[in-house]
């Protein structure tokens, strides 16, 4: 008998479930954005960014884009540097600690000064899904991506 009643007030109990909340900012909690200031690369002499706390777990779990800076235009690295005179290459390494991002002149002669470099580690699960759910944006468009993911 107590078995029954018990059942029947466990059963007879709503739960009051009300409007879903609005939605929430579109944010890039997961997104990491690490920037470095002016540098120069020449064909002998290749550029090596540490990348602090992205640890070689986390770099092979995500898509890392490099962007440099030149007469105020965002240039994809990999890929070609101002006037297209240069072609650069990009490589990971690590450290005990850290993921380095390794950038080499690929074609072309001299050097060629950056003003800055930007670099953007995604975490795969974003860059495969896009963030939710949307298309992503063109990835050798920095400011797409930087507006994309809200970064600053």
């Amino acid at each position: 008998m107590l078995v029954v009643i018990t059942s029947l007030f466990l059963f007879s109990c709503k739960k009051d479930v009300g409007p879903a909340g609005p939605k929430g900012d579109t944010g890039n909690a997961n997104v990491t954005q690490i920037n470095f200031g002016a540098k120069t690369i020449t064909l002998n002499q290749p550029l090596e960014l540490t990348l602090p706390g992205i640890t070689k777990e986390i770099a092979d779990k995500s898509l890392i884009l490099c962007y440099g800076l030149s007469s105020n235009l965002w240039y994809q690295i990999p890929g070609y540097g101002y006037l297209g005179a240069r072609e650069y290459r990009i490589f990971i390494g690590y450290t005990a600690l850290n993921a380095v991002l390794t950038v080499k002149m690929a074609t072309g002669s001299g050097s060629e000064s950056f003003d800055a470099f930007r670099v953007i580690v995604i975490p795969a699960n974003l860059a495969v899904t896009g963030k939710n759910g949307m298309v992503m944006p063109d990835l050798s468009d920095y400011n797409a991506v930087k507006t994309f993911f809200n970064l600053p």
